[in-house]
C-alpha cells in the first residue's frame, strides 16, 4: 500500500504537560486536524492529577480546553492546553493526545516545542514531554523523543520561552500504521509548607510529517549503511554507460544472509529505481539460474553520500507501494577498484569492492550455500595490486532482516576461509580458501581470472 502523498498536515499550538500518540487509520496520509482549527477533532486526549508524585497511568480522557496564548514565539496564537493545574496541595498532573496515522517513507517527524512559562512563584515543578509510536500491526511500541525543563523567572530581562524545531527519526515506521502519542507530565503545589510550587507546561505546534528535498547529486559510488542497524547495507556502482546497479547484502527472517541484485538504471531527477531479482545456483549444471523478479527498489538522493532506500517485495501480495525503507548514508569505496567483478568462466557469482586509494580495501563475496544465494565479507588496509590476503567471515543476525525493524540486532561471525585477491587494470585473480560452503574457486598454483562489471 502506497500512501506516501500529500504529507503537509500541521498541529496547532499544544500546551501540553503531555504526549501525543498516533495510530488506526489504515491510511491516513497526513495527520489529520493538524492545526486544531477543528478543536480536539481526530484527535484522543487524555488527562489525570494525582495526588503526591505518581505514574501516567490511568488517564482519563476529557474535552480540550483552549487559551489564547501570545507570547508563544512560534506557530500561532492559539493553543490547546492538555494538562491542567491542581486545586489544593501537592499534585502530579499528566496530559496526552494521540492519532492514528500513516508514516510516509522518506518522512520525517518535525515539530516545535516549548516547555515552561514566565513565572513568579518562589519555584516550578519540572516539566517533561515525550512522542512515542506504537505499530497498529505489530502492537510494537518505541520512544522517539524526549525532552525536559521548567520554568523561568518572569523578573529576569532573559525569561523569554520561545518553541524550538525539533527534527525526529521515524524511519522505523516508514510505511506502517502507527498510533502516535504525546506525553507530558509535570508536577506542583498550592498552598502548604511556605510556598506554591508551579507546574511546567509543554506546548507544542505544528506537528507534521514532512519528506526531504531530493537532490540532483548522484550518489558516490561504494558501500552504503544504516548506522542504527550497521551489518547490512547496499553496494553502489555504476555501468560503462553511466546507468547505476546495486548488490542488497541483507538477511531472511531466520538470520542466514542472502543477496539480491538490481538491473542498471539512469539516476534522474534525484531518484533511482529498479527491478529487484533473486539468483540461485543450479547444481546439476554447475551454473546460475536466471533471475526471479522478487520485487522492485528505489533510491532517493539527499546528498551525494546520503538518500533514502526503499524496496517492495511482490510476495506479500501488494506490488502498487512500497513495503519499507531506511535512511543509509555512505560508509566506504568509492575509488580506485570499486565496483563489482565477475568470474567469466563462472559467471553468476562474485564479489563488490569498496576501495579508498592507499587507505583500505573491503569485499563481500557473493555465492552460493547449495542453490541458494549467500555472502561473506572480508576487509583489510591494503590496496589489492600486487596480491593482497584477507581472511573472509559469514554472517548470521536478529532484527537486520527486512521485516526485522522492531528486533533488538544481533550479529555473529563465522570464519569461512582466506581470500588471495590481485586486480590490475579491469582484470585479476582470485583464490577462495577453505569453506565458503564448498564454494572454493581457485588455489595457490591456479589462481581464478576475473573482469569487472561495474565501477565507481
Amino acid at each position: 500500500m502506497n500512501c506516501r502523498s500529500s504529507l503537509s498536515s500541521r498541529l496547532k499550538m499544544v500546551a501540553l504537560t503531555v504526549a501525543l500518540s498516533a495510530g488506526n487509520a489504515v491510511c491516513a496520509q497526513d495527520l489529520m486536524n493538524g492545526e486544531f482549527e477543528l478543536g480536539p477533532a481526530n484527535w484522543e486526549w487524555k488527562q489525570a492529577i494525582t495526588a503526591g508524585i505518581g505514574a501516567c497511568d490511568s488517564l482519563a480522557t476529557f474535552s480540550a480546553n483552549f487559551v489564547n496564548t501570545p507570547q508563544f514565539k512560534i506557530g500561532s496564537d492559539r493553543a490547546a492546553r492538555v494538562t491542567a493545574a491542581g486545586s489544593s496541595g501537592s499534585y502530579h498532573s499528566c496530559g496526552q493526545i494521540e492519532q492514528t496515522v500513516f508514516v510516509p517513507i522518506g518522512a520525517r517527524l518535525k515539530f516545535d516545542l516549548r516547555i515552561g512559562d514566565p513565572e513568579y512563584t518562589y519555584t516550578s515543578g519540572p516539566g517533561r514531554l515525550s512522542a512515542y509510536a506504537r505499530d497498529v500491526q505489530l502492537g510494537v511500541e518505541k520512544t522517539l523523543f524526549s525532552a525536559s525543563g521548567s520554568n523561568c523567572n518572569a523578573n529576569s530581562p532573559s525569561c523569554a520561552p520561545v518553541g524550538v524545531p525539533r527534527d525526529v527519526d521515524i524511519s522505523k515506521f516508514w510505511g506502517r500504521s502507527a498510533r502516535l502519542k504525546f506525553q507530558g507530565s509535570t508536577s506542583g503545589q498550592v498552598g502548604g509548607v511556605g510556598y506554591d510550587q508551579a507546574p511546567t507546561l509543554a506546548y507544542i505546534d505544528s506537528v507534521r510529517f514532512e519528506l526531504p528535498v531530493l537532490s540532483q547529486a548522484k550518489p558516490k559510488a561504494g558501500g552504503y549503511y544504516n548506522p542504527s542497524r550497521s551489518g547490512q547495507g547496499l553496494h553502489i556502482s555504476k555501468a560503462p554507460d553511466g546507468q547505476y546497479s546495486l548488490i542488497w547484502y541483507t538477511f531472511l527472517p531466520n538470520g542466514e544472509p542472502v543477496w539480491y541484485m538490481s538491473d542498471i538504471a539512469f539516476h534522474v531527477g534525484g531518484v533511482w529505481q529498479a527491478p529487484l531479482y533473486k539468483f540461485t545456483w543450479n547444481t546439476a549444471t554447475n551454473s546460475r539460474n536466471p533471475g526471479t523478479q522478487i520485487g522492485d527498489v528505489r533510491l532517493e538522493s539527499l546528498s551525494a553520500t546520503k538518500l533514502n532506500f526503499m524496496w517492495d517485495f511482490y510476495s506479500d501480495g501488494d506490488s502498487s507501494g512500497f513495503d519499507g525503507g531506511e535512511p543509509l548514508q555512505f560508509l566506504t569505496g568509492g575509488q580506485g577498484y570499486t565496483g563489482m567483478w565477475y568470474e567469466p568462466s563462472l559467471p553468476g557469482w562474485g564479489f563488490s569492492v569498496d576501495h579508498e586509494v592507499g587507505s583500505s580495501t573491503s569485499l563481500t563475496v557473493f555465492y552460493y550455500d547449495g542453490t541458494e544465494p549467500v555472502w561473506a565479507y572480508a576487509s583489510g588496509q591494503a590496496d589489492p595490486e600486487g596480491g593482497v590476503s584477507f581472511p573472509i567471515f559469514r554472517y548470521t543476525s536478529t532484527g537486520l532482516c527486512p521485516q526485522c525493524m522492531f528486533e533488538p540486532v544481533s550479529r555473529v561471525s563465522t570464519p569461512v576461509g582466506e581470500l588471495g585477491l590481485r586486480l590490475e587494470s579491469d582484470s585479476g585473480w582470485f583464490l577462495g580458501e577453505g569453506n565458503l560452503s564448498d564454494w572454493t574457486r581457485g588455489s595457490s598454483a591456479f589462481p581464478v581470472a576475473l573482469s569487472r562489471l561495474t565501477f565507481p
